[in-house]
Parts: structure tokens; C-alpha cells; sequence
């Protein structure tokens, strides 16, 4: 709903368009051993929260073509129970009763303690339109239009994780003091508050090309519409708030169709920090001051795949003036191909291609 809306009102304002919702979500599920559950009590199998949710978003217009979209949501976790884990040694024994070999575990145990958090986030956009035209005088291609939305997105979240919401515990893992976080929650059906802190800002260029060409017709001439690329996205973000490699990876997305039946996608991801192979891992080193060139390629899916059933068949075909009156209706078939090639380059040594090929049929 929207609460500061006026009734009335000719010309909006960016109080006006603000919005308010309400989500509200209740999980019980039961899971174990059938011949298990019953036996005990049933509620100690049972895991069940609500959950919470209030976005609040607007929109306004800045210099008259970036339309700007802060927002911010809200969400409440509860539960009736909790999780607390526990560094425990025991031995085991050998059949004489003696003591054996020594096991350090971390265990785990419920809590039934009815327990509320929460988690907010404030997110705004920046997004406008540009249009490049290419006319052609001469030649059957008469205007190529190359439509770009860039999109850049701020997004903050808190560190809930932190002592001083106490969602996240401090556990022994080991006899030589190593330790590590867990969340009470990780055993609630919705989660929990999230670890860490974001403080990000992302861009997005999302890019369509389409060509005009002329057709000529006994009448003169008309212009016919053909889609090039229907969509081509570049994405990056960068973290502020991030101990180390800031830089998110780059992803480059594209999809179009050809000749109206056969759909392509690709999907290819790059990353922009040096990888060291005796370390198995990135290391704190930009790509672009190691070699030269932005990021090194990461990996890469590209699908295509096609469906022809009967009626498209019979559309590609003349239609006959008259049918004849004892022509049956063809008998309806469906054919669907679809091949796929994965592309991988972990460690900056090979490429390693895995190429798979689909076929399905039906009358």
C-alpha cells in the first residue's frame, strides 16, 4: 500500500510513490525415520519459524532521464528453538575397557528457547536509456539501433554476525585453540541474520540489438524488424566494507534467437584477481597489473537448443487452396534438441571442454 499517497493528486511526488508490503510466512516440517518419529516425541523431529518481511521502495526521476529507486527491507526471524554447539574430548576404549584413541568433536544440541532476530538492508538504483542509431543509405540494411541500459546499484548491510547482536557463537574446534562461528538459527527453517558486511556498488550494462532492412514488395517497398541480440549483460560489482578482494568476478550473459527457432545462451564468468597454482587459490594481485588484460577467463556454458513439432513444419510450407474432404489431420509429433558446451579454466593452466548432446522425441 501505499501510505503517504494524496488523493487527487495530478503529478506525483517521491513521498507519494512510496510503497509498503507485508510477507509473512509460517514453516513446519518433519523430517526422520518413519518408523522413528512416533516413537519419541514427535516435536523433537519438527523444525517450524515465521518469518517476516517489510520492503519499502519509491522511485523519482533525476535530470529527467535517470529514474533513481532506493529501497529498504526489513525481516524478522522466530523461533521457539535454538541451536548451541559445544567442543567435547572422548575416548575410545579398547575391549579390555582401557582408554584408546582421543576424539575431539564439536557437538551440537537444541535449545528450546524462543528466540527473535532480525536483519535490514538499504539498496537505490540508478538507471537510464540510451538509443545509438546507424542509418545506411544504400543496401537492403536501412537502420541498426543499439538500445543500452546501464544500471548502477548501491547496496549496505550490517555485519550481523557481529557480538553485539549475539546470532552468531564462538566454538572450539580443536586442542590447539583453533575456533570458528556458527549461528543459533542454522537449524531454523528460514535461516538467519547474515554474516558479514556489505557495503557494494554494482554496475550493470544490459545492451539489445536489433536491424532495420527493406523489403521490397509489389507496391514499393516496407521495412522488416529483426532481432539481433535480445539481451548482452555485463556485471560487476566492487565491496567496500570487504577485508580483501574487493573486485566481485565479471559476468558476461547473452541470449538470442535464430532463424525464430533455434535459442542460444551464454553464460561466461571472469575474474580479476592472479591465480597461483602452487597455492591452489587467488592471491591479493590484480590481473590487469600481472598481464595486462582485465580479468583471465574463468568459465563459460553455452546452450542451444531448438523444438520442431508439426505445426511449425507445416507453417514453413505452402497451404493448399482447398482441402480435400477425406484429408485426415496429421498426427501431431514434437522434437527437441538440445546441445551443450562447458567451458572451465580453475586454474589458469587449460581449458577443459565437456560437450553434451540431448535428444527427446514424442507422437
Amino acid at each position: 500500500f501505499f501510505p503517504f499517497r494524496r488523493q487527487g493528486a495530478v503529478k506525483q511526488n517521491v513521498f507519494d510513490k512510496i510503497g509498503v508490503s507485508y510477507l509473512a510466512q509460517f514453516n513446519n516440517t518433519l523430517s526422520g525415520k518413519d518408523s522413528l518419529i512416533f516413537k519419541s516425541n514427535p516435536l523433537d523431529s519438527m523444525k517450524f519459524g515465521l518469518k517476516q518481511s517489510i520492503p519499502v521502495s519509491t522511485n523519482f526521476n533525476l535530470f529527467k532521464y535517470i529514474t533513481v529507486t532506493p529501497g529498504a527491507n526489513v525481516n524478522v526471524y522466530s523461533y521457539a528453538r535454538t541451536t548451541s554447539q559445544i567442543f567435547a574430548l572422548t575416548h575410545t576404549t579398547t575391549p579390555k575397557g582401557e582408554r584408546d584413541t582421543l576424539i575431539q568433536q564439536v557437538k551440537s544440541k537444541v535449545v528450546d528457547n524462543f528466540q527473535t532476530a532480525y536483519d535490514y538492508n538499504f539498496s537505490t538504483s540508478l538507471n537510464t536509456k540510451v538509443y545509438f542509431d546507424y542509418m545506411f543509405r544504400s543496401g537492403k540494411v536501412k537502420q541498426i539501433r543499439h538500445f543500452l541500459i546501464p544500471t548502477l546499484s548501491y547496496n549496505y548491510h550490517p555485519d550481523f554476525g557481529s557480538s553485539q547482536y549475539g546470532y552468531y557463537k564462538k566454538v572450539q574446534t580443536d586442542t590447539l585453540g583453533h575456533s570458528r562461528y556458527y549461528s543459533v538459527f542454522n537449524r531454523g527453517v528460514f535461516g538467519g541474520p547474515a554474516q558479514g558486511k556489505s557495503n557494494s556498488l554494482s554496475l550493470n550494462l544490459s545492451n539489445n540489438l536489433e536491424m532495420k532492412t527493406k523489403i521490397k514488395t509489389d507496391t514499393g517497398y516496407t521495412t522488416k524488424k529483426i532481432l539481433l541480440i535480445q539481451n548482452l549483460s555485463l556485471s560487476s560489482s566492487y565491496n567496500f566494507a570487504a577485508d580483501s578482494f574487493k573486485l566481485s568476478k565479471t559476468t558476461l550473459t547473452a541470449r538470442t534467437t535464430l532463424f525464430k527457432i533455434l535459442g542460444i545462451n551464454l553464460n561466461s564468468t571472469y575474474d580479476p584477481y592472479v591465480y597461483k597454482n602452487n597455492l591452489k587459490r587467488d592471491i591479493q594481485q590484480l590481473y590487469v597489473n600481472y598481464d595486462g588484460r582485465l580479468a583471465r577467463f574463468q568459465s563459460a556454458n553455452i546452450a542451444a537448443g531448438t523444438d520442431l513439432n508439426n505445426n511449425i513444419i507445416s507453417g514453413w510450407r505452402k497451404k493448399k487452396p482447398n482441402k480435400a474432404k477425406n484429408e485426415e489431420d496429421p498426427i501431431p509429433w514434437n522434437l527437441n534438441f538440445n546441445y551443450n558446451l562447458s567451458l572451465t579454466n580453475n586454474d589458469n593452466t587449460i581449458i577443459q571442454p565437456v560437450h553434451t548432446f540431448n535428444f527427446k522425441g514424442d507422437v
